[in-house]
């Protein structure tokens, strides 16, 4: 049997095209792994994982995309800074997550928010 190649997840961004299904596993820092079935599954573990082991806090919310004017990623409730509702939500403890997007969104919000919370841990988020 052959060990499995692990890669980190935000080298997967730059092959991630409209017809790219996600990984069917990812690999957290502390060893653990997950078994995915879609692009939103990947952000809501990401996520999971992250605010589990105290990388994102409630405290830190809103947060949105660098360049995002009126969308957010995560919040304290299922509502965009304009106040309109999150289209498609998930909850990770008390926060949402709005997981209406593409997969290459998704994966990108994964990565982003991987990079401003966890920096030091962004390789070894590994699909």
């Amino acid at each position: 049997m052959e060990d499995t190649i692990w890669r980190p997840l935000r080298d997967l961004e730059q092959r991630v095209g409209p017809h790219v299904e996600p990984p069917t596993e990812i690999r957290f820092p502390d060893g653990e792994t997950m078994y995915m079935i879609h692009w939103k599954d990947v952000f809501e573990h990401v996520t999971r994982w992250l605010y589990e082991n105290n990388h994102l806090r409630s405290r830190f919310c809103p947060v949105g995309l660098p360049n995002a004017t009126k969308r957010l990623v995560v919040n304290r409730r299922p509502r965009h800074k304009d106040g309109s509702r999150f289209e498609e939500v998930r909850r990770v403890g008390p926060l949402y997550i709005e997981t209406k997007d593409t997969g290459s969104q998704l994966l990108k919000k994964a990565v982003f928010l991987i990079e401003q919370f966890a920096p030091d841990l962004a390789d070894e988020f590994c699909y």
